[in-house]
């Protein structure tokens, strides 16, 4: 059984009121609010991204698992890294959320309903959980000095950051309580607490005798896997591509 969180890239908006902002800054993440992002303009992937504006995405996870888990996003490099300096100047990827939970593999739309008004307290707007699947919202700022900041002889450009993912689930194992017998209490009127091994000459002391009792336990774990996002192309040519 795959116990790995499915992810996939969703919607893409291009926000076409939000300034990018020069250089590192982050001043355009104030920008970004929830009507600008319902405004935006529904894109394909295939259709090349444009330096100098601002997209938003969704980031689909989806859960296995028959308990509910949670997801802990990082952002990695970029495929800028070892193409230009300071690479984060002209490719800023921002999560406003990278805690989400996901619910159980199966889970009801009452139980799931339940489960949301749980986690969703306090939660921020970016987050959509739906029984196992969590949508969290992300986005992408591509600085419009891009294109001339790249090495000689690159036309097109696939942009892409790696993710690491690190989530935290509850899985049941079995174990041995094994108790001494000689710590027991005796059940029954008679039961001797200890045993007895004539055979070694030991002047009749007790011997402890072990009793192996299965159990099953839960335990935390925690899992961390990086994955590649694929965010679509940039055409870096004097001129777009029709």
């Amino acid at each position: 059984m795959n116990y790995l969180p499915g992810v996939e890239v969703g919607a893409r908006r291009l926000l076409e009121h939000v300034v990018p902002g020069a250089e590192d800054s982050e001043g355009w993440r104030t920008g970004v609010t929830q009507a600008v992002v319902t405004s935006g303009k529904r894109e394909k992937h295939t259709k090349v991204l444009i330096p100098g504006h601002v997209y938003a995405y969704q980031l689909a996870l989806t859960n296995p698992l028959l308990e509910s888990i949670t997801v802990t996003l990082n952002t990695r490099h970029t495929m800028l890294s070892g193409l230009v300096d300071n690479p984060e100047e002209f490719l800023d990827v921002w999560l406003p959320h990278q805690e989400v939970h996901i619910g159980a593999f199966g889970e009801t739309s009452d139980e799931a309903t339940k489960s949301t008004t749980v986690t969703q307290a306090g939660r921020n707007r970016w987050v959509e959980e739906e029984e196992s699947m969590t949508k969290v919202a992300f986005f992408v700022r591509l600085d419009e000095r891009l294109p001339k900041m790249l090495p000689a002889g690159i036309r097109n450009l696939d942009v892409n950051f790696d993710l690491n993912l690190v989530f935290t689930y509850t899985a049941e194992e079995e174990y041995d309580n094994t108790a001494s017998a000689g710590n027991r209490n005796p059940s029954k009127p008679g039961e001797s607490a200890a045993l007895f091994d004539s055979t070694k000459g030991d002047g009749g002391r007790p011997q402890p005798s072990s009793t192996s009792i299965p159990e099953l336990r839960k335990v935390e774990k925690t899992f961390s896997f990086d994955i590649r996002v694929k965010l679509g192309e940039i055409f870096t040519g004097e001129q777009l591509p029709m």
